[in-house]
């Protein structure tokens, strides 16, 4: 292999992102390119597939119209980034694209999550190969993989379809403890914390959200956009460097618009309540990662025989010369 140029400046080129150039002989055969996607995690494949975006290469599709994607749903699984531009999205202040979300009811997260406490040996034997972003198959409790790179460049980026005006529960939680992790809203800067009015969450090593979106656009098929970021204290505080996180998030299957039933607005079906009353009915998933791997004992101890009689002798000598 030899590295080329090709249709990519090379004064552009960083660790984020670079193109290996394959040969058979003497022959070119293609061109790889190798970037981040939505989850911080690295993912190669040919060139065509990668565009330069504000100072930024990114591999996302746009959907609608002639685009391979009728909806940000039917993304899900095709390994392939939503672009921040995208009709549904159209914010592209934090993130350049957007991981769409896997798992859009609890039967497909239920299906696919493990609470085996082996499960980060199941995750390493996976040997992923670096190469592709998408191929973790390892979900502890419903929480899938990211890395949230060195000093936010970039910040991890979720799509969540179908999730706009639900409520919406996000966790977080760093592979290392005393990581400062946070959760921000894509909308908190650009509609003045109006839509949805979600501050950033922010807290060490774990971090959990639950809050309405205030969109009132009634489409069913409209998303929720969310990014992770560490705050001032992750670079000053020893969490410069990678930090690799593990992200879940789930929404409430009605939004706060059609609350109630039949025009009855009961305690029991109140939508604001739903964070409280999801925990309440599948408790098992009422945990982070670190909740359900295998603890690791305290070593033991053996006591030697020797040592008694050698702090013995050394007691008597001591009051012999006294």
């Amino acid at each position: 292999m030899a590295i080329t140029v090709n249709s990519f400046d090379s004064s552009d080129y960083s660790d984020h992102f670079n193109c290996i150039t394959k040969y058979e002989g003497t022959s070119a055969v293609g061109t790889e390119c190798c970037g981040y996607n939505g989850l911080g995690e690295k993912h190669c494949s040919d060139e065509s597939e990668w565009e330069e975006y504000e100072g930024k290469y990114r591999r996302c599709a746009k959907t609608g119209g002639s685009q391979p994607y009728a909806n940000p749903e039917a993304m899900i699984g095709q390994n392939m980034d939503i672009c921040c531009d995208d009709r549904n999205i159209n914010d592209c202040g934090k993130c350049k694209s957007f991981y769409v979300w896997d798992f859009l009811d609890f039967d497909t997260m239920d299906a696919a999550s493990t609470f085996d406490t082996n499960w980060r040996d199941q995750y390493l034997d996976q040997n992923l190969d670096n190469h592709d972003g998408y191929d973790n198959a390892i979900f502890p409790g419903g929480f899938i993989k990211g890395t949230l790179r060195e000093f936010n460049d970039p910040n991890v980026c979720i799509y969540i379809p179908k999730a706009a005006g639900k409520i919406i529960e996000i966790k977080v939680e760093s592979e290392e403890s005393g990581d400062r992790l946070c959760i921000g809203d894509l909308h908190d800067e650009s509609t003045d914390r109006n839509d949805p009015g979600q501050n950033d969450a922010c807290s060490d090593t774990n971090v959990e959200t639950c809050f309405g979106d205030a969109n009132t656009s009634g489409d069913p098929s409209a998303g929720f956009g969310f990014y992770i970021f560490c705050d001032e204290g992750c670079e000053e505080g020893g969490g410069s460097g990678d930090v690799p996180l593990w992200v879940r998030a789930r929404f409430s299957p009605n939004s706060w618009i059609d609350n109630g039933i039949d025009g009855e607005y009961l305690a029991t079906n109140n939508i604001e309540m739903w964070c409280e009353y999801v925990n309440r009915d599948y408790p098992q998933y009422d945990v982070y990662p670190n909740d359900i791997a295998k603890s690791i004992p305290a070593p033991i101890i053996e006591e030697d025989s020797s040592s008694h009689l050698f702090i013995t002798l050394a007691s008597l000598l001591l009051l012999l010369v006294l």
